[in-house]
């Protein structure tokens, strides 16, 4: 166990280390933190073994240490800190305002009747997924029709989430790079061993995919919209021609 004497960490054994060396052993007799719950307030007794003893030190702020950061001098490194500090923080609102938007948004929109052909496809994928958590375990049929509804019913607020998300990317005319899908299945198929080829044209591979891409013109939409709130500058998207899955929808010529 390791911690900083002086900080919040475990304070409470911070008065029992005062005098020690390292290798020494002492008894300590404290009383529980409210974190013991209803062991709060009781005496205890820990035997200690204080293996070693470290300070921190401020390093020499010299030519190699700013070299390590790629700064000059220490007023670029501040404005570097500085900088990467509100980025991180930036970022941490962009993110939390995204989650905020998608749990928010379906509530913008009136009801409408979804498709009734990707309701069954959504119904019959929660009954794949369902067979196959049966077979690698058995489940009650109570908690087997709990979990079949909870799916079904999340399945449709996924597939209406969808179409919102399309009708604001045709409103906002955004064009979709499908590379970064496509980088994402190769390196899905890299990490298994398998080739993305082949693994496309299996439905278990097909259906990746278009998940990748629902996933991403669906973040990319969000980004969008958490863009427009921040007053961000509207990045136009240019294809470019790297990445590509080969499935039975390919229209160039492979040859």
């Amino acid at each position: 166990m390791q911690f900083k004497i002086g900080s919040s960490d475990l304070e409470e054994f911070h008065s029992g280390l005062m005098n020690m060396s390292s290798g020494d052993e002492k008894d300590v007799e404290l009383a529980l933190p409210e974190r013991f719950g209803e062991n709060a307030g009781k005496k205890a007794i820990f035997k200690i073994y204080l293996t070693e003893i470290s300070a921190v030190k401020r390093p020499e702020m010299d030519e190699d240490f700013f070299k390590k950061f790629g700064v000059a001098d220490e007023d670029e490194l501040k404005e570097k800190v500085s900088e990467n500090i509100k980025s991180r923080k930036t970022a941490e609102l962009q993110s939390e305002y995204r989650i905020a938007v998608r749990a928010q948004l379906s509530d913008l929109y009136d009801d409408f009747n979804l498709p009734e052909e990707l309701v069954k496809y959504g119904q019959e994928q929660v009954e794949r997924e369902l067979e196959q958590a049966s077979s690698e375990k058995e489940i009650p049929e109570e908690e087997k029709e709990k979990r079949r509804q909870e799916g079904i019913e999340n399945a449709k607020m996924d597939l209406r989430m969808k179409f919102i998300l399309d009708s604001i990317g045709e409103h906002e005319e955004m064009k979709f790079d499908k590379n970064e899908a496509a980088r994402e299945f190769v390196g899905l198929a890299q990490i298994t061993g398998q080739s993305p080829d082949e693994l496309i044209k299996s439905p278990f591979g097909h259906d990746m995919y278009e998940r990748i891409v629902v996933r991403k013109k669906g973040d990319a939409t969000l980004d969008r919209v958490v863009a427009r709130v921040f007053g961000d500058p509207i990045e136009e998207f240019a294809a470019e021609d790297h990445e590509h899955v080969h499935d039975e929808n390919c229209e160039h010529d492979h040859s």
